[in-house]
């Protein structure tokens, strides 16, 4: 009766085992459950358990565990661990290996029960011995079990060693309800374990998409490279930090799940960019429309110094110049040429800001003639060229801007287009505000404050810090760290970002973390503690 008892008790623990099997999601502790389980579930003393390598060519150890000895090594959750080598499927001639119980039980997916190793033929125990004797232990029944899931594919063994009998702390064979158990186990942990590497196999190739096409769009301009991998590691700096704050307003409650949703946001929060032209990402000047047009106007130039100099010569046939009053207008000339020139190139550059007077000398620079092959002459600029020219901030004219600008709808779009998992049901509304305003002036739904989510505020954040702090633009200097957080306070401030998030990533020095890991080192510099940094509110 007790026996039965006894039975009926290890079954209903082997139920609730395999219950809590499937419940598990994290592949190492569902490998350190199973043979926990099984070795609780015999009263083993200590196993081990294998999986089978991807190519099918060897067992790989996993887990190794000896309660009397107080050994409990897990390769995959303490790489340090001691780790035994791999055991080979097939000998060098090919056929499969039978000289090891682990790789027999394999190979012949059938259980190998042992009452006592040292007294068995047929298998090689160097290995056993070699441990108990390092470790003055004394290895004598043993079971092994070939793990198969539902297709009836071997996908590892697990080994026990040592069943205790309960009254007396005697080592006993295992019995043939323990192998029993332990074949029911192992079925149940292998598909749960089959299940895993399914879903962590999925998920691999999800990341390795979500990867692919956040280098693609970076990669296609030299530019920005890295930016959306800077972008998702900032915005998960900052939302550790509105994690640990106590204000209502910026506090956002994180899980392992609302980090990974955050991080693959950030990665995809640029991907529409696919869809915009590559002149476009890549416009370094004003005046580059898939080739910088300065080199035209230089051109230009060479033609506008060729009739200077012809007409000089006329000029000077014949004439006395004595005093070089001839040669004096022609230098003047010729280096008013030069100069307008090199005006034209430093405006082409983009990194000053266009005010009336040099607005007026564009157009003045424009009005010059040159005169082509056939005798035409033509403005020395184009009515487009003095629009380009004339752009006040940075490269691009308000026409490219906005089909930048669509990038942002666009990628929403396509990711409200992709069937995400509930765990990451937010991803399209992370990645998509990241160009809104918190007063609602941003695109490309103009939303508020009040409309956006903490995560999409924190991006917008992340999103135009690491813009402002990259130190590879090529139309202006790299910004020193103290000057770009006087940029997001005046936006935090103009309504643009959120001011009490602005205020966090400051307050919780945020902004160094990140300068620390991704800024040039000549960017760092001294942060004081001037009014400036509180990012206070303006005065009505």
């Amino acid at each position: 009766m007790d026996a039965n008892r006894s039975l009926i008790d290890r079954l209903h623990r082997l139920n609730a085992i395999g219950i809590a099997l499937s419940a598990e999601r994290e592949t190492p502790r569902l490998l350190e459950r199973i043979l926990d389980s099984a070795r609780s579930l015999t009263n083993a003393d200590g196993g081990t358990l294998y999986l089978v390598s991807h190519d099918a060519r060897h067992l790989d150890f996993k887990i190794l565990m000896t309660r009397s000895l107080g050994i409990h090594w897990n390769y995959d959750l303490n790489p340090g661990d001691q780790r035994f080598p791999p055991l080979p499927l097939f000998l060098e001639d090919g056929n499969p290996n039978h000289q090891l119980v682990a790789t027999h039980a394999a190979g012949a997916h059938r259980t190998v029960n042992i009452p006592d190793l040292y007294a068995a033929d047929g298998f090689d125990f160097s290995g056993t011995r070699a441990f108990d004797q390092r470790f003055g232990y004394r290895s004598r029944s043993f079971i092994a079990v070939p793990m198969a899931n539902s297709d009836g594919d071997v996908i590892g063994v697990l080994q026990l060693i040592n069943a205790i009998r309960g009254d007396d702390g005697e080592t006993i064979p295992f019995s043939v309800n323990d192998q029993h158990l332990v074949e029911s186990l192992a079925s149940q942990a292998a598909v749960a374990l089959t299940n895993q590497r399914f879903i962590d196999e999925q998920r691999e190739l999800f990341e390795s998409l979500v990867n692919m096409i956040s280098e693609v769009i970076d990669e296609r301009s030299p530019f920005t490279a890295g930016h959306s991998k800077r972008v998702s590691a900032l915005t998960l700096l900052l939302a550790e930090a509105a994690n640990s704050s106590s204000d209502a307003d910026t506090h956002l409650p994180l899980s392992e799940s609302d980090r990974y949703e955050l991080e693959i946001a950030g990665r995809l929060h640029d991907c529409g960019k696919i869809t915009t032209p590559d002149h476009l990402l890549n416009k370094s000047t004003k005046l580059d429309t898939r080739f910088d047009r300065i080199q035209v106007i230089g051109l230009r130039a060479e033609l506008i110094r060729r009739d200077m100099q012809l007409a000089y010569l006329e000029r000077r046939a014949g004439v006395d110049d004595a005093d070089g009053a001839l040669q004096q207008a022609h230098d003047r000339d010729m280096a008013a040429l030069d100069n307008d020139l090199e005006f034209l190139r430093r405006i082409n550059v983009g990194g000053e800001f266009i005010d009336q007077e040099t607005l007026r000398r564009i157009h003045r620079v424009g009005q010059r003639r040159w005169r082509d092959g056939d005798g035409q002459t033509h403005p020395f600029l184009s009515s487009e060229e003095i629009d380009l020219l004339s752009i006040r901030k940075g490269t691009l004219s308000e026409r490219e801007r906005e089909k930048i600008n669509q990038h942002a709808n666009a990628s929403i779009l396509m990711l409200k287009g992709l069937r995400f998992p509930a765990y990451l049901r937010h991803v399209p509304e992370y990645a998509g505000g990241h160009h809104e305003h918190v007063d609602g002036s941003g695109y490309p739904n103009g939303l508020t404050r009040e409309q956006l989510s903490v995560p999409a505020r924190i991006m917008a954040i992340a999103d135009v810090f690491e813009a402002i702090t990259a130190h590879d633009r090529p139309y202006r200097d790299p910004i020193m760290l103290s000057q770009a957080l006087q940029i997001i306070c005046r936006m935090a401030q103009g309504g643009h970002l959120d001011l009490k998030l602005v205020q966090l990533f400051i307050r919780e020095r945020v902004y160094l973390q990140y300068a620390e890991r991704y800024l040039h080192p000549s960017q760092i510099d001294a942060v004081d503690d001037d009014p400036v940094y509180d990012c206070s509110p303006t005065e009505e």
